[in-house]
């Protein structure tokens, strides 16, 4: 059975799952959870990662007792290795360990301590309907996302975003930290796609070959550079050797149109503390990520697209 939603809790977290679900099921948004699902007998590792595989959104009920269940910090790890996108809802007040964190630090959590846990649910799942159709109408099958016809009100986007297309193959190539930042890369291009641009995003759009130079010369061919910069994203760029340098010096060099996209708690590094290649990067606009504040978050970025 299809499913849009994984829904990963601690069995001391069940009547919280429970409202998730029911919220779910209003909404028409089919879920997979284990109580429901797990067939008796079954190859219970298998079928949990056949699930995850399967789902676009991966909902983490977040407790202390989460923080001591292995099978939700297995279901995770899971998840974040298969870059999917994850939602925690967090019902108690406490702080994840250095594991679970590991997985969560850059995400925007969804808090249900101070409300009701259905209220919770209510908000949890019209974000989830939101994501879901935001991902499902990025690229329908069978369609090159220029194709896509464009849902935003937006005359300026709709009437000029053809400045940038020229001759180019993409508008925007989207750079960021694989483990931490993937899920943000993909609800970026999803929005840009909406707005008729075309993105360039290595998971997606990468095509046998050599890796390496496919993605230079596709730096170097495309005009706008967005680059996503979480706390500590800048600290491996010592290495010369790291990609995340290499394609933010390709951009520079190229004198592409940089956007960096700063994700709460990110500091830029003191210059002395870059590579020479780097240090200007600190100086180009940049646009504060706010989930709160997601649209007009992404029409900023829009903004310096067209200007």
């Amino acid at each position: 059975m299809t499913h849009q939603v994984f829904i990963s809790y601690s069995s001391w977290d069940k009547p919280a799952a429970e409202a998730v679900c029911r919220e779910l099921e209003a909404s028409g948004i089919s879920y997979w959870i284990a109580a429901r699902d797990l067939i008796p007998g079954s190859d219970t590792p298998t079928a949990i990662e056949s699930a995850i595989e399967e789902c676009q959104v991966f909902v983490l009920i977040l407790s202390s007792r989460s923080e001591e269940s292995l099978d939700v910090f297995r279901e995770i790890e899971a998840a974040s290795r298969r870059r999917k996108l994850i939602i925690p809802m967090r019902i108690e007040d406490f702080q994840p360990g250095q594991m679970l964190n590991y997985y969560i630090r850059n995400l925007h959590w969804l808090d249900a301590i101070h409300i009701p846990i259905s209220e919770a649910a209510s908000r949890l799942s019209k974000n989830i309907l939101q994501t879901i159709q935001l991902l499902g109408n990025a690229a329908p099958a069978g369609l090159k996302p220029e194709q896509v016809e464009p849902t935003l009100s937006n005359k300026e986007a709709r009437s000029s975003f053809g400045r940038l297309k020229g001759n180019h193959k993409y508008d925007v190539f989207i750079s960021y930290r694989r483990e931490t930042d993937s899920q943000t890369a993909r609800l970026i291009r999803a929005e840009l796609l909406q707005r008729r641009f075309r993105v360039f995003l290595d998971v997606d759009d990468l095509r046998p070959g050599h890796f390496d130079e496919s993605i230079m010369e596709n730096i170097r061919d495309t005009p706008a550079f967005i680059v996503i910069l979480s706390p500590g994203s800048l600290e491996r760029c010592s290495n010369p050797d790291d990609w995340l340098r290499k394609e933010i010096a390709c951009a520079l060099d190229s004198k592409r149109m940089i956007i960096p996209i700063l994700m709460p708690r990110f500091q830029f590094p003191a210059e002395q503390q870059l590579p020479e290649e780097l240090r200007s990067i600190s100086v180009h606009h940049g646009v504060n990520y706010s989930h709160d504040f997601f649209d007009a978050m992404l029409e900023k970025i829009v903004g310096y697209l067209l200007n």
